[in-house]
C-alpha cells in the first residue's frame, strides 16, 4: 500500500491490520462460512423490508455464485426468484485502466427483451470498493433503452466503499453484508478447500484463483473474452472437468449443498437475532 494516500498514523495502522488480517488465513474457511450466513441474512432483511425486485443483477464471476446464494435465499422464504441477468463484465483493461463493456449493449437487450417494466434491481457481489460494476450496469442499461430511470439495492461486503459516480437516472441504495478484513478478499470462494481448489487446477492446468474456481464449481462456467473482444460465459474449464476429475459432481453437489445448509443457519439465525447488523 502507497504511503501517499495516507498519513504516517493511518499507514501504520492498515500495515498492522493486514498483519491480523493474515491470521485469519488459517481459518479462511470458516470466515467463509460466516460470510455466506451474513450475506444470507442480509438478502433476508431487504426481502423482509418489503422490497420487490424485477431483476437480479449478477456481475462478473463473483456474481455468478452469489446469485445462486441468493436464489437460495429465495427458495427459503418460498418465493419466486426474480429473473437473474448474468453480466460477463470485465473491470480492468491490463494497464488498470477500465475496460470498455459497451459490446455488451447486444447481449443486455437480447437478455432483457421478454423482460417487462423493470424498475426494481437488486446487484449482489462478494465485495465491494469503487462501485465499477453498478456504474457500468446503469450506463449500459440506459443506451440499451431498457430502463430510463430505475432503483438498484447493492449487497456486498464493503471494502472501504466509495461512490465516485455521477449518474442522475439511478436511485442506488447499499447494504454492507460484512466489513473488510484488511489482507483477505473473495471470502466467500474460499468454502472452496484447498485440497479441491488443488485438485482444480492440477485438472485444467491453468493458474486460477479461489474465486474463479468457485464461480465454475458452482455455475459451470467463467467470464471470458472472445477473440472479436466480445465478452461472454464459457463453460470449457466445466466440460473438462466433467472429464478429468474424479467425483467431479459429487464435489459440485457438496458445496451446493452445503450453501444450502448456510442459507438456512444464517437466516435462522438473524429470525433469532443471533446476527444483527449495525444499521
Amino acid at each position: 500500500m502507497s504511503r501517499d494516500y495516507y498519513t504516517k498514523l493511518d499507514y501504520e495502522y492498515v500495515e498492522k491490520a493486514l498483519t491480523v488480517g493474515r491470521e485469519y488465513k488459517k481459518v479462511w474457511k470458516e470466515v467463509a462460512r460466516t460470510r455466506v450466513q451474513l450475506f444470507a441474512a442480509m438478502v433476508y432483511r431487504v426481502i423482509n423490508e418489503g422490497n420487490e425486485f424485477d431483476l437480479i443483477l449478477a456481475p462478473g464471476n463473483s456474481g455468478l455464485y452469489m446469485s445462486y446464494i441468493t436464489s437460495l435465499c429465495y427458495k427459503y422464504l418460498r418465493l419466486n426468484c426474480p429473473p437473474i441477468l448474468e453480466l460477463p463484465y470485465q473491470r480492468l483493461n491490463d494497464d488498470k485502466s477500465i475496460f470498455d463493456n459497451s459490446s455488451l449493449l447486444i447481449y443486455i437487450k437480447q437478455h432483457t427483451s421478454k423482460l417487462k417494466n423493470i424498475r426494481n434491481t437488486l446487484l449482489v457481489d462478494d465485495e465491494i470498493m469503487m462501485g465499477t460494476y453498478a456504474a457500468i450496469t446503469a450506463k449500459l442499461f440506459k443506451k440499451a433503452k431498457v430502463i430510463d430511470n430505475f432503483n438498484m439495492v447493492i449487497i456486498a461486503e464493503n471494502e472501504f466503499f466509495e461512490w465516485h459516480h455521477d449518474i442522475p437516472y439511478l436511485n442506488m441504495r447499499y447494504y454492507a453484508y460484512g466489513r473488510i478484513i484488511s489482507g483477505l478478499n473473495h471470502n466467500i470462494a474460499h468454502l472452496i478447500s484447498d485440497v479441491t481448489y488443488n485438485k482444480v487446477i492440477s485438472a485444467l492446468r491453468r493458474d486460477l484463483d479461489y474465486n474463479q474456481v468457485m464461480t465454475i464449481i458452482v455455475s459451470g462456467k467463467l467470464k471470458s473474452i472472445g477473440k472479436n473482444g466480445i465478452l461472454h460465459f464459457d463453460n470449457s474449464a466445466d466440460r473438462i472437468l466433467s472429464k478429468k476429475l474424479e467425483h467431479y459432481l459429487d464435489i459440485k453437489e457438496s458445496i451446493k449443498k452445503e450453501l444450502d445448509d448456510l442459507v438456512d443457519t444464517g437466516i435462522t439465525k438473524y429470525r433469532n437475532k443471533v446476527i444483527k447488523h449495525v444499521f
